[in-house]
């Protein structure tokens, strides 16, 4: 890959966890090993970050629908 910069953002595995948190939490053979392909992202993130399949997601919230019912919906953004 040529641009390292945007693969650095990409979150890994489904999470919002990136290869940047990897690297800011001092994991770089780590993620040397992902960017050879010795590793998966999930065994990246099960060493750097053991709980990350049960860290909230942020970008999801409960609102309520049109028809009254609560819906899962992205989160919308304000702006103070």
């Amino acid at each position: 890959m040529s641009d390292v910069a945007s693969w650095m953002e990409i979150p890994l595995a489904g999470s919002e966890i990136t290869a940047i948190d990897i690297y800011s939490e001092g994991d770089a053979t780590g993620l040397l090993e992902y960017a050879a392909g010795h590793i998966t992202s999930e065994d990246l993130l099960d060493a750097s970050f053991p709980q990350w399949r049960v860290l909230p997601d942020d970008h999801l919230e409960v609102a309520m629908g049109d028809d009254g019912e609560p819906v899962i919906r992205l989160q919308v953004e304000t702006r103070e």
